[in-house]
This record gives C-alpha cells, sequence and structure tokens, in this order.
C-alpha cells in the first residue's frame, strides 16, 4: 500500500468520525426544553442526524483504500 493511500483513509477516517460525532451530539444533545415542544423547536434535528450519517458511505475507503470496489 503506498503512501498517498494510507494518508487518504486517515483523511477519511478523521471525516467519518467527526460526521458521526456531530449526529451523536444533534441527536442527543437540546436545550432544556419541556419535552413535549422538541418536535416544536428542533423539527430538523432527525434529518440533521440522517446528513451527518450519510457520509457512513466512505466506510468501505477507509477499511481499504486500495480496494478499486471501494
Amino acid at each position: 500500500m503506498t503512501k498517498e493511500y494510507y494518508f487518504y483513509g486517515l483523511a477519511a477516517l478523521m471525516y467519518l468520525t467527526t460526521c458521526w460525532m456531530f449526529a451523536a451530539v444533534r441527536w442527543w444533545h437540546t436545550c432544556k426544553q419541556p419535552k413535549s415542544t422538541h418536535r416544536y423547536i428542533w423539527p430538523d434535528r432527525k434529518l440533521q442526524c440522517l446528513l451527518y450519517m450519510c457520509a457512513s458511505v466512505l466506510l468501505p475507503y477507509v477499511i481499504d483504500p486500495t480496494s478499486p470496489s471501494a
């Protein structure tokens, strides 16, 4: 495995980890409001988490960056 693929794989892993962390924080963190108004105050919270999780398509590339199918 060449050095470029190694660094590209690490960069993709860092990006993927960052997206997963943003998704986790966005999913579980809400300010102290009544639980009944969470959907009214943050209607796009679940959509934001879904968009952050879309970066998971890079996981095969992170596992094997030299694979042509990844």
